[in-house]
């Protein structure tokens, strides 16, 4: 429900230069690409299934129509808001927002609540029917953000990826585990909901 009264608020906010645009390019693309030189620099290549999911999700979100831009919060995955003592929901941590697909804003969500093994399906439910009664989303959007759930696993890649410097290799061995976590996700979530 928060989420959709900052994107209703949002709607008259006009930024000078965002520090972010959430479109592919920066969700998808330059994270993708990090990915892939870590992978060279340790010798971990896949085999290109990873740019291949990639550019199948990539088109995938190309080809929907009528898919909703809005001013993202960018990483509303659920521990960036507190409940205050009068059940005001706070949120913060909006560094990484910008102009963006809602499909997005809404999947990071959905990803936070069914990534790393997690399954809290009532979570995601209640999270849209919060957000709807609010302010609608359209049925595009709503499929989006299935494929968007790609896009941010693949952009956390991405972060750790070229983190490394900074933070150490500890994270290196994720980053080249998670082929699993996407080609289950696309199977599961994408094909088959085509069939």
């Amino acid at each position: 429900m928060t989420l959709a009264r900052i994107h209703d608020a949002a709607s008259c906010y006009r930024a000078e230069a965002p520090l972010y645009r959430l479109d592919l390019d920066h969700l998808l693309h330059r994270p993708l690409a990090r990915v892939q030189q870590l992978c060279r620099l340790i010798d971990a290549d896949d085999g290109g299934i990873l740019q291949d999911i990639a550019a199948r999700t990539a088109a995938r979100i190309e080809a929907m129509q009528g898919l909703t831009w809005t001013h993202c919060h960018g990483d509303c995955h659920g521990f960036n808001a507190r409940i205050a003592a009068d059940g005001t929901a706070v949120f913060f941590d909006f560094d990484d927002g910008g102009p963006g697909y809602l499909a997005y804003d809404l999947s990071v969500f959905l990803w936070a609540k069914l990534s790393f093994g997690r399954r809290f399906h009532a979570a995601w439910h209640a999270f849209v029917d919060g957000y709807h009664s609010v302010r609608p989303i359209s049925a595009a959007d709503l499929e989006a953000a299935h494929a968007f759930v790609i896009v941010r696993h693949i952009w956390l890649m991405g972060e750790q990826a070229s983190r490394s410097p900074e933070w150490g290799s500890e994270n290196i061995r994720w980053v080249t585990q998670q082929r699993d976590f996407l080609e289950g996700w696309e199977a599961a979530q994408l094909t088959a909901r085509l069939l």
